[in-house]
C-alpha cells in the first residue's frame, strides 16, 4: 500500500580536521508499517541517535501516522553534530524536530538538517520529532484549538492535555464541545495539545507568545 513511508534520522559529527573520521548513526521511524520493532546494536564509541521505547533503545520503530516521538542522542565526544531527517515514500504535512535543550523548533520540510553543539555530559533525551503524515484518509484541516484575544480555545469532546516541550503534562481538562483558558496560564513557548476521546486522539502544536 502507500502507507509504507519512513522517516530516516541520521546524525554525523562535523569535523574540521582532515584526519578525523566523522561518525554517523541513524534511526528509522516506520509509519503504519507492520508491528515489528528491530533492536539496534549500538557501539558505545560512536555518537548515536536512537528512539527510546520503554527501557529499550531502538533504531527502527513503528509509529502511527501522527503524533510525536522521542529521539535520543548521545555524543561520543564534545563537538558539533548535524542531524539530517528525510521522509521516504511518506506524504507529510508537518515534520518538526524540537531541541528540548535549546527550545529550537526546526521545520524539517523547510530545512531538513540541524547543526548543534553537544557534549558527552548532555542529557540523552534531547530531541523529539512531531509529525503528521497524510495517509489519504484524514481530514486535511484537523485543528481543534486556536488562540484568540489572549485565550486558548479548544473545540471538541474529550480530555484536552497541554504538554510542554520536555514532554511534561502541564494541564488536563474535560472538554464538552468548547473550552477556554487564558494564555497567561502558560509560559510563552511551544506546546503540544492532545484531545483524547476513547481511541480517537488528535494532536496539534500551538505557540503561546
Amino acid at each position: 500500500g502507500n502507507n509504507n513511508g519512513m522517516v530516516n534520522i541520521s546524525v554525523a559529527q562535523v569535523v574540521n580536521s582532515r584526519d578525523a573520521q566523522p561518525s554517523a548513526d541513524y534511526a528509522r521511524i516506520r509509519v503504519n508499517n507492520g508491528k515489528d520493532m528491530t533492536k539496534f546494536v549500538f557501539n558505545e564509541n560512536t555518537s548515536r541517535v536512537y528512539i527510546p521505547q520503554g527501557n529499550k533503545d531502538y533504531a527502527v520503530v513503528r509509529s502511527e501516522a501522527r503524533g510525536e516521538m522521542p529521539v535520543n542522542f548521545k555524543a561520543a565526544e564534545n563537538g558539533t553534530y548535524t542531524i539530517d531527517v528525510e521522509a521516504e515514500n511518506l506524504e507529510v504535512n508537518y515534520l518538526h524536530l524540537i531541541d528540548n535543550l535549546t527550545g529550537m523548533d526546526v521545520d524539517l520540510l523547510a530545512t531538513p538538517s540541524y547543526t548543534f553543539e553537544a557534549r558527552k555530559s548532555d542529557i540523552a533525551s534531547r530531541f523529539r520529532l512531531v509529525f503528521d503524515a497524510n495517509t489519504g484518509n484524514d481530514e486535511t484541516n484537523d485543528n481543534f484549538a486556536f488562540i484568540n484575544n489572549g485565550e486558548l480555545i479548544v473545540n471538541g469532546n474529550g480530555t484536552v492535555q497541554v504538554i510542554d516541550i520536555l514532554g511534561r503534562q502541564m494541564f488536563s481538562h474535560e472538554v464538552n464541545s468548547s473550552f477556554r483558558i487564558q494564555n497567561s496560564s502558560f509560559a510563552p513557548g511551544v506546546y503540544v495539545l492532545r484531545l483524547v476521546n476513547g481511541n480517537d486522539v488528535k494532536t496539534q502544536k500551538i505557540v503561546i507568545k
